[in-house]
């Protein structure tokens, strides 16, 4: 099923008052959408039963973004850098997403972040593994909430960092996914923006994707 511009619908406010009680309770967390307010940390179809997780938003490339009126809507967090767009390509070319690169809505998939926090990638690389986890355990009860709502069949995690932060917040007891649930790792987009960006890597990349979405699939069958 997919649903348009979710993002307009109680679904989006729902999930942004979790985001609030965050903040309001972590004082020292940083919110960036006093500055930044399209950037939600989550976008797609909350009807659909497969997760695409990443780590956080990226605060350089929010900025960057922020600079084009037409890039200041929560359908373009995830279409601005290199990898992003891949990413977005990949979705289509594996009927996870309908439409162009740039059209809004059309998903068939929902894509999040552990931590709905932007931040600088050189900051959060120096913070030690403690203290990621203490972060993710703080923005746990968000995702708690996405996945106790869409029960996915399946978890595509991105990237052995935030399969790492992912696996240490469950072993915390700070998050549960459901029986059943498939977690599977996936390369991380924003490798093709830290030189990966080759022809082989593309094809691999997108086969990647699409045999996720065959699992996918097959899960809702089984």
């Amino acid at each position: 099923m997919v649903l348009d511009r979710f993002q307009d619908n109680a679904w989006a406010t729902a999930v942004a008052k979790k985001i609030d009680l965050v903040f309001s309770e972590n004082p020292s967390l940083q919110d960036h959408r006093k500055v930044f307010p399209w950037v939600t940390g989550f976008l797609g179809n909350p009807k659909s039963a497969i997760i695409f997780l990443g780590e956080n938003p990226s605060l350089p490339t929010m900025k960057r973004a922020s600079a084009s009126p037409d890039m200041k809507s929560p359908e373009m967090q995830w279409n601005v850098s290199k990898g992003d767009k891949i990413f977005r390509e990949a979705l289509i070319k594996a009927n996870l997403k309908e439409g162009t690169l740039d059209s809004p809505g059309g998903w068939a998939c929902y894509i999040t972040n552990i931590v709905k926090m932007a931040v600088k990638p050189k900051e959060w690389n120096e913070k030690s593994k403690d203290d990621r986890v203490a972060i993710c355990k703080m923005f746990a009860p968000v995702l708690q909430e996405e996945i106790d709502a869409i029960k996915p069949k399946m978890i595509a995690v991105m990237g052995e960092r935030t399969e790492a932060l992912f696996n240490s917040t469950l072993d915390f007891g700070a998050l549960n996914i459901p029986e059943g649930t498939r977690v599977r790792r996936i390369w991380h987009y924003a490798f093709f923006n830290r030189g990966g960006l080759t022809g082989d890597n593309r094809e691999t990349y997108f086969g990647t994707i699409a045999a996720v979405a065959a699992k996918y699939r097959q899960l809702g069958n089984d």
